[in-house]
């Protein structure tokens, strides 16, 4: 008996061990990368600024913290060299462009980032830091504006392909019937090829042939562009636009309020313990500037506004400068009248 119980313990055992063991576990990302870059460069252009201020640093406890970003690790890994020119610390791999090398990210390093139980998608934070409106207006992320090689370059060649083809003042030269002939409203294309009913002629047809001679291939051109002209996708900055616009017609008092209580509750939990190191009039000051910071904008009124006008500094530097030249001019002038009077007075 005790044989036979041992038979089966052996089998069993050899029957797990056929069992293939699980493999690892697969850390699926669904964390948008976008919208987290927009969370970041607001907390970097508008948080930062004031605990700076405070002499105080961002706690771990606070979710924003760059030590609890999901993409931590890939976003300290992006090296700029210059203006076009971004590298992978992780292979060395160089790219002309800042999208690019995030997508490199996810297509070879996507197991390169936090995944520590209290790493946090900033992406989730989108409805207070406003993604959409900011990445509208184009203000964190540079859209419209070339800030590379490649987009000064792409720019000026559509500014010069925007452009007609010029040619030379002979094959330019419009014929006398075409100056003559009335334009209607909204012609398709005038000088476009089409059908004549005059053209079982042979003579108006070798007459036509000889007058549009020099300027065929300039109407080709025009022609030509006009068609991919039209079929160029509409601006994607413009449709957003729209859409912000349809957006703010059906904007909802009441889901703002409740956006902004959550955003007032977690700056008071971000820095909740920096009040060991502030006292009670300098933390509700810090919170205050934090809130105006973000939370100002979550409502009907100015939800979207691009942003506030930030204080310009006095110039001092100029005005000690002024002072400095008019008070100089003021001695040269009482030097230059005492010597002046002085010599009279000797003479």
């Amino acid at each position: 008996m005790r044989t036979t119980s041992f038979s089966l313990e052996v089998l069993a055992l050899l029957f797990l061990t056929l069992i293939p063991w699980p493999g690892p576990s697969v850390f699926k990302i669904t964390c948008s990368r976008d919208n987290s870059k927009i969370v970041r460069k607001v907390i970097q252009n508008k948080w930062m600024p004031v605990l700076e201020r405070f002499q105080v640093k961002l706690p771990l406890e606070c979710p924003f913290h760059p030590a609890r970003d999901i993409f931590a690790p890939q976003h300290a890994a992006k090296l700029q060299h210059r203006a076009s020119q971004w590298t992978c610390a992780f292979c060395g791999k160089s790219f002309y462009e800042e999208r690019h090398l995030d997508t490199h990210f996810d297509q070879r390093h996507k197991n390169q980032i936090n995944k520590a139980e209290d790493a946090v998608c900033l992406a989730d934070y989108c409805d207070i830091m406003r993604c959409q409106v900011l990445a509208a207006h184009g203000l964190l992320s540079g859209a419209g504006k070339p800030v590379t090689d490649v987009e000064v370059w792409r720019d000026l060649e559509a500014a010069r392909r925007a452009l007609a083809p010029a040619g030379a003042r002979g094959l330019a030269r419009a014929p006398q019937r075409h100056r003559q002939r009335p334009r209607p409203g909204s012609p398709p294309a005038p000088d476009c090829p089409r059908t004549d009913p005059n053209a079982d002629n042979p003579e108006s047809e070798e007459k036509r042939r000889e007058e549009n001679e020099g300027d065929t291939n300039q109407t080709a051109e025009l022609c030509d562009a006009d068609t991919v002209e039209s079929s160029l996708p509409p601006d994607s900055r413009q449709k957003r636009l729209a859409d912000l616009q349809a957006e703010r017609a059906a904007c909802d008092p009441l889901r703002l309020q409740a956006i902004k209580v959550r955003c007032e509750k977690v700056v008071h939990s971000c820095i909740a313990t920096l009040l060991l190191h502030l006292t009670q009039h300098q933390f509700t000051e810090l919170e205050e500037e934090m809130q105006r910071a973000v939370c100002w904008y979550l409502s009907c009124d100015r939800y979207w506004e691009e942003a506030a006008p930030a204080a310009r500094a006095f110039p001092w530097p100029l005005l000690l400068a002024l002072a400095t030249g008019l008070a100089l001019a003021l001695c040269m002038c009482y030097y230059i009248i005492w010597i002046v009077f002085e010599y009279m007075h000797y003479y």
